[in-house]
């Protein structure tokens, strides 16, 4: 009788206000794509009403808690993982935590990150007897991830066991998403099998920029335009040595083009050796990492005329999008979604891999083509309106009540997750509708 009432309640969930748990390995005060992309998503369903819940792992530095209304964090015992600055390796299981969402009766749960509390999540929504979404944001089986874990060398085998890895969590979601159509299609020739997989984009909000502070920046930097801007972590999948060969060729040619990198990572002493080592260093600022509420009011990405990446690992990198609402030019290269964000020679420009010869060339260029580069500046702020939060956050929305009114729960043998072990996906098919 109880279990018919609550499928009653659950058939019209038009106004529902939801109760969503986020599980994820990285958080503030780390700063990178995935950490923005959730904060976007959180306020803005927060903002409707919805009761949000973001698990993550504690820190042993000082930092500002996160804090915004109707968003509570909670925070799980973890320990600093040796082989990548800022990982953490958390529990994998928390009855403080399972008690807070039972009591809050939590309606689904959804994990951006597949290590830790990935494991966390899954668990907890076989035990709530919840469905489960996983978003895919990182492709840690690429060889430029490996590189990082020094215990591996980029070998075939290692990816294969990295996808094999990776399908373990994704496999047994209701919902797999990634921000990228050519992500889901790569998932699915590397074996995953998700019930449903879907393209949802990480969402901007237009919002929260203040570029009030751009003539500041220019003066801090020092910057007389033809400034060429790249923002995020400064590590061996970003490819910031080609980025770097490119402004050294394209320096070459004219030497009022300037380069700032925005960022800090692993690589950080490569790349300032690699710059001071070059004839043309003064070219090439780097300002280390900027939190990211003062990176977006700072005016940085007015400031610049061109925002380039070399990464061949992006699935869809906040970053573009930021400069992209902020109408900043992209380039980037022709792998997996960067191409889906830029429409060649119209809101930005695609190379091939590897090439920087092209990529300063285009440097060159377009820095020395005012009327090209505002034709393509419009082009680009027309473009990014198709990722506005608004519409971003409606579709989560109906997803999370689809899954939710289709949902028919599991059996038993399927509740907990033990790494490696078969899975079973019993979960019923949501409505392509």
């Amino acid at each position: 009788m109880r279990e018919k009432e609550k499928t009653q309640d659950l058939s019209d969930l038009t106004d529902k206000q939801l109760k969503i748990a986020y599980f994820t390995d990285t958080f503030h005060p780390q700063i990178n794509g995935i950490v923005s992309s959730l904060v976007n998503l959180s306020r803005s369903l927060a903002d409707k009403g919805h009761k949000i819940f973001i698990v993550a792992p504690k820190v042993d530095r000082e930092y500002r808690e996160f804090e915004y209304p109707n968003i509570t964090i909670l925070r799980i015992a973890s320990i600093k993982a040796s082989f990548y600055e800022d990982f953490r390796w958390t529990k994998i299981m928390s009855l403080k935590t399972f008690k807070i969402l039972k009591q809050a009766e939590i309606d689904i749960i959804h994990f951006e990150t597949p290590v830790g509390l990935g494991i966390m999540a899954i668990n907890m929504a076989r035990l709530l007897n919840k469905p489960l979404v996983g978003t895919y944001h990182t492709f840690i089986s690429d060889p430029r991830y490996i590189k990082h874990l020094t215990l591996f060398k980029p070998t075939v085998l290692i990816q294969n066991i990295g996808w094999f890895y990776t399908n373990q969590f994704y496999n047994r979601t209701d919902l797999m998403t990634a921000p990228s159509e050519s992500t889901i299609i790569e998932m699915i020739e590397n074996g995953c099998n998700a019930p449903v997989m879907k393209t949802i984009s990480n969402g901007i909000n237009p919002n929260i920029f203040d570029n009030t502070g751009e003539r500041e920046i220019r003066e801090k930097y020092k910057l007389k335009g033809k400034t060429v801007l790249y923002v995020g972590r400064v590590s061996q999948e970003k490819n910031i040595e080609i980025l770097l060969k490119a402004l050294f060729h394209a320096a070459g040619i004219d030497d009022e083009i300037t380069l700032v990198i925005v960022g800090d990572g692993p690589q950080m002493e490569t790349i300032e050796q690699l710059k001071e080592n070059s004839p043309y260093k003064d070219r090439i600022i780097i300002t280390g990492a900027i939190n990211h509420e003062d990176l977006i009011k700072s005016g940085i990405y007015k400031a610049c005329e061109i925002f380039a990446t070399a990464s061949e690992t992006e699935n869809q990198p906040m970053t573009i999008l930021e400069a992209q609402i902020n109408g900043c030019v992209c380039i980037g290269v022709n792998a997996r979604g960067v191409p889906g964000m830029i429409r060649h020679d119209h809101s930005g420009i695609i190379v091939e891999k590897s090439d920087y010869i092209a990529m300063g060339n285009y440097f060159v260029s377009l820095l020395n083509d005012k009327k090209r580069l505002e034709a393509m500046r419009k082009e680009t702020l027309k473009d990014v309106k198709k990722h506005f939060l608004p519409q971003v956050v409606e579709q989560w929305e109906n997803e999370y009540k689809n899954l939710i009114k289709h949902f028919k729960g599991r059996k038993f043998r399927d509740k907990l997750f033990f790494p490696f072990k078969k899975q079973e996906n019993s979960s019923q098919k949501v409505s392509e509708e």
